[in-house]
């Protein structure tokens, strides 16, 4: 879709184990830390992210939380499992190994390399592509406008990261 111009995105570290800036960011995850995030600031209502996505060997998952408010409440997860194949975008407080997720998919091959991601927000459709080839898109409201990134037992990269509003038809 057509675009305007990116956003000035903010990145700020909620844990220990981020490094980066607003272009890009890294998140390191490993042995008892468990959880990594990051803060990207707020996005607009409608807008398309744009990022290189370079996972660690044997790293278990990551992601971004979108449409979340202060402190990565609510919203939803956009959840990467490399050693699943599974893409899914899913309620944040569920377990990773439970399958009643809003929507996934399976058999995704590549998570564990580098790859790009595209995502889009328009109203309550959210649309994400995983290289070039994989999508999935679902039907939900978004209560908040926070965008997070995260990562869980491992260590992902995220570079070129863009977020451009939607242009008005």
């Amino acid at each position: 879709p057509a675009t305007g111009k990116p956003v000035a995105l903010k990145l700020a570290a909620l844990t220990p184990g981020v490094s980066g800036n607003s272009a890009g960011a890294m998140l390191k995850s490993g042995g008892s830390q468990g959880l990594v995030a990051a803060s990207l600031g707020s996005a607009p209502r409608d807008f398309l992210l744009r990022a290189r996505v370079k996972p660690a060997v044997r790293s278990a998952v990551f992601g971004l939380r979108i449409g979340a408010a202060n402190k990565m409440q609510d919203g939803l997860e956009l959840r990467i499992e490399p050693r699943r194949g599974k893409v899914g975008l899913c309620d944040p407080n569920i377990n990773s190994i439970e399958e009643n997720e809003y929507s996934s998919i399976y058999n995704v091959t590549g998570l564990d390399k580098p790859f790009d991601l595209e995502l889009i927000v328009k109203g309550d459709i959210i649309d994400v592509c995983i290289n070039h080839g994989r999508t999935l898109a679902v039907r939900r409201s978004l209560s908040g406008q926070e965008l997070f990134l995260f990562s869980r037992d491992g260590n992902v990269t995220f570079s070129d990261l863009e977020v451009r509003p939607l242009k008005a038809r």
